[in-house]
């Protein structure tokens, strides 16, 4: 290696520690073990399901269901649970029963131990959603917050990317074993976050803010539900899940295989640009993350979602595949551009409303919000397109993310 490449590896590195506030490392390790068990499951739940179980289609996708409402349940719990107890004792809890929901999945031969598994797994999910931004925020403050919601996304999304390569790579041994293995890895993973985060979190995390709750005056758990300024940015969150990751998510995929040119192997494509543009990008405009502005976070969210949308939305009108991948690509980078604006828009936004005696509803919350629309887009979705409208579903989507964009920008709180 040169002297010169060597000093600008020192440099980038020397950049890195710089823009990472002290402390979230631990966060950091965790988030990248448990994205990383996440990507190795990957889309493989209803395939092992369907194919290595045995169950009905039905059956099968009845397991993501479960999860899915699961996840808001457990959140809600898991916000109020963090503002009355200690933060240790919730991590212990969400971290034991993903785990346990995980691994059960590699043993669930009959639908009882499936509906079990998706229920354990939904709500240690789903409280940790909550749990994540309100540790970052508990551990650092002001504009750093910011920059750390920025980080974590982009480190979720770096092990998002590492474990689908590790189980793609396992699934192409074929076998039983291999696909139960992949539940197994991933409920590994859990366990080994949790622990991480209890020996090196509590040093660095501040204490005035833990388990303030159940102090005098400190504000009840309606509290989430008479803030009106919250309330405007949880109507925002679900709008921009339902429009946007619910879609990305679970209808997208689909879509573009039986309206469009762009074969199968293209989805995967636009996946990976997705992930690799969240990584690449986010790292490169890692001093944008400590800079105020969550009103336009949301915006520009909206306004990047609603161009990719435009994008799909031609597909069909092609009759050339290369130009198909083209656009296909672009679009899933537009997306990933969106992404990142509303990693550190949405968790710095609600922080920035929580109180120290209630930021763990306020996270929870927020997470829910975000989870309702996860569900309803793809609901929506498939009713419009039941009804004949697929080849209008993706410009009306991006009418729907202009029109969030415009109230993003007239009816966002001040804060």
């Amino acid at each position: 290696m040169s002297q010169e490449l060597r000093d600008a590896v020192t440099d980038s590195q020397a950049s890195v520690r710089r823009s990472l506030p002290a402390g979230l490392v631990p966060i950091l390790v965790g988030r990248l073990i448990t994205a990383a068990g996440t990507g190795v499951v990957g889309p493989y739940l209803v395939i092992y399901l369907r194919d290595v179980q045995g169950f009905a289609m039905v059956t099968a996708t009845a397991a993501a269901s479960i999860t899915s409402v699961a996840a808001v349940i457990g959140g809600m719990l898991g916000g109020w649970l963090l503002d009355k107890f200690s933060w240790r004792l919730v991590t212990v809890a969400v971290f034991l029963l993903a785990a346990l929901g995980s691994g059960s999945y590699a043993f669930a031969d009959k639908f009882s131990i499936v509906f079990l598994a998706s229920v354990l797994f939904g709500l240690g999910v789903g409280a940790g959603g909550g749990l994540w931004p309100t540790l970052i925020a508990r551990t650092v403050s002001g504009t750093l917050r910011s920059k750390a919601f920025g980080w974590d996304y982009i480190v979720f999304n770096a092990g998002l990317g590492c474990g689908g390569l590790i189980g793609g790579a396992i699934v192409a041994q074929g076998g039983h074993g291999h696909f139960s293995a992949l539940f197994i890895i991933d409920a590994a993973s859990f366990l080994v976050c949790g622990t991480i985060l209890l020996l090196f979190l509590a040093p660095t995390l501040n204490q005035d803010t833990v388990a303030l709750g159940s102090e005098s005056g400190a504000p009840k758990a309606a509290s989430v539900f008479t803030d009106k300024r919250l309330l405007v940015v949880l109507v925002l969150v679900s709008a921009l899940g339902m429009v946007g990751y619910g879609q990305f998510e679970s209808v997208m995929p689909p879509f573009i295989t039986g309206y469009s040119v762009v074969p199968t192997a293209g989805v995967s494509l636009i996946y990976a640009a997705n992930t690799i543009a969240v990584v690449a990008c986010g790292a490169l405009l890692a001093k944008m993350f400590g800079k105020p502005g969550y009103r336009l976070g949301f915006v520009f969210t909206a306004f990047c979602w609603c161009l990719s949308w435009l994008l799909i939305g031609v597909l069909p009108m092609l009759t050339q595949v290369s130009v198909g991948l083209v656009l296909a690509v672009l679009a899933g980078l537009g997306f990933a551009a969106g992404e990142l604006f509303l990693a550190r828009a949405m968790p710095g936004a609600v922080n920035s409303l929580a109180t120290p005696a209630n930021r763990g509803r306020y996270n929870g919350a927020a997470s829910v919000a975000l989870n309702i629309g996860r569900i309803v887009g793809p609901i929506s979705a498939g009713s419009v397109v039941t009804a004949g409208g697929a080849l209008g579903l993706f410009p009306g989507l991006a009418a729907a993310a202009m029109l969030i964009a415009l109230a993003s920008s007239r009816f966002f709180p001040r804060l």
